[in-house]
């Protein structure tokens, strides 16, 4: 006859004890994996739209005209076919009314939505997706910055929404409350966190709807000039120094 052992209620309890504390540990760290991937998605379309309102930009020597209050237009219909969706921005009419808006344009393309922020909308079909990325103008639409849109702004993608930089900071951003930004010719996403007391140190404040006073892309420029004129200060001492030898070699030696 077999002599198998069977399993008691207590080791049994046990394992399901383990198990459930290993599925404990486990869920958040896939649930943080999962939240960092999003994040990524979210930073790369930051990139891809700095890039294309940039070659709008170069091509246009202007930004965008702003969007009017219940209408299609501004910044995210006229960079579109620097997004690859040229045909989709051939399909639009700048101008007609959201409310008569095609279903087409209900909604947005995939590069405009953040994934985190898409997570924290309420799905309606019948209605124009918000707006997840917001263009803040600087320096008189001398240059921009793209920001996550707050939370509690809610508005049609398709009407090229723009804020002040002091109206985006002070809400809530869909990153831990804060928000990734891309700064206008710029390389690279930067968090900022929000500040309902106001702007965060280090920042100009905004003097008018949609802009930064000029220092802010004043300074900008002020760094690149900086980085060009000291180039040229080192090209010219060495070629200085290449003067100076040259000169030297050319003396004749006199013999000891």
């Amino acid at each position: 006859m077999s002599n198998r052992r069977a399993v008691s209620v207590l080791e049994t309890l046990v394992v399901i004890a383990i198990v459930a504390v290993l599925i404990g540990m486990l869920l958040p760290a896939v649930g943080a994996a999962r939240r960092r991937a999003m994040e990524t998605v979210c930073k790369n379309n930051l990139r891809q739209i700095n890039l294309a309102v940039a070659q709008f930009v170069e091509i246009n020597k202007r930004l965008p005209d702003p969007g009017n209050s219940g209408v299609v237009g501004g910044w995210t219909i006229e960079v579109l076919p620097f997004l690859d969706q040229k045909n989709l921005r051939d399909r639009i009419t700048p101008g007609e009314p959201l409310a008569a808006a095609p279903d087409f344009l209900l909604g947005q393309p995939r590069i405009f939505m953040c994934p985190i922020r898409a997570a924290a909308d309420t799905p309606d079909a019948s209605a124009m997706d918000h707006a997840h990325y917001i263009l803040v103008p600087v320096a008189g639409r001398q240059s921009y910055d793209v920001f996550d849109a707050p939370l509690d702004v809610e508005v049609p993608w398709a009407s090229g929404p723009e804020m002040a930089y002091a109206d985006v900071v002070r809400q809530t951003g869909p990153h831990n409350q804060g928000f990734f930004i891309a700064r206008g010719f710029q390389n690279g996403v930067d968090f900022i966190p929000n500040s309902q007391e106001g702007p965060r140190r280090g920042t100009m404040p905004v003097t008018s709807a949609g802009s930064a006073p000029s220092g802010a892309g004043a300074s900008r420029s002020r760094g690149l000039r900086a980085i060009v004129a000291h180039g040229y200060r080192m090209e010219a001492g060495c070629k200085e120094g290449r003067d100076r030898r040259a000169r030297q070699e050319s003396f004749p030696t006199r013999p000891s």
